[in-house]
Order: structure tokens, then C-alpha cells, then sequence
């Protein structure tokens, strides 16, 4: 079975789908440095869902749907960050 990634709040997780055991989670309200050096803030985790693509996972992090913290980062995560 495939990993799974659950996401709530501002917080991202991803779990083994073998045993649930948690494998990483990262806070996507912290200001991140971007690949163009332009520093990115990232939100609540309330709008449009996660995709995988070629072994990365994108998350939209900031869309204020629902009035709350604003922020507005495309976030990829990759395993060995890669």
C-alpha cells in the first residue's frame, strides 16, 4: 500500500500506509527562502488538495478561504529532498 499524506491546518504530514507510523511533517506557515530568492509565506492548508507527481508532492499553502492567516506558497516535497 502506498504512503499517504494527510494535511490539516497549516501542518502537512505524511504517514506509512503500511502502519500509519508518521514518516515527516513540516509547520507550511513559516516563511520559506524560494528557488528565485524571494522570501514566501505560507498558510493555512484550506483551499485546493495536494497532488503527486513523479514522486513529488505539491501542496498550495495560503489560500485564504475562510478568513484566516494569509499566505501564498506552491510548497514541493520530495523524499531525500530531491
Amino acid at each position: 500500500m502506498p504512503s499517504t499524506a494527510i494535511l490539516l491546518g497549516t501542518w502537512a504530514r505524511a504517514g506509512a500506509g503500511q502502519d500509519g507510523r508518521i514518516l515527516g511533517d513540516v509547520d507550511n506557515i513559516a516563511t520559506r527562502n524560494t528557488r528565485n530568492g524571494v522570501k514566501a509565506y505560507g498558510g493555512p492548508l484550506d483551499g485546493l488538495g495536494a497532488v503527486i507527481a513523479r514522486g513529488i508532492l505539491y501542496v498550495n499553502s495560503g489560500y485564504c478561504f475562510v478568513g484566516s492567516a494569509l499566505g501564498n506558497v506552491l510548497l514541493a516535497f520530495s523524499v531525500g529532498g530531491k
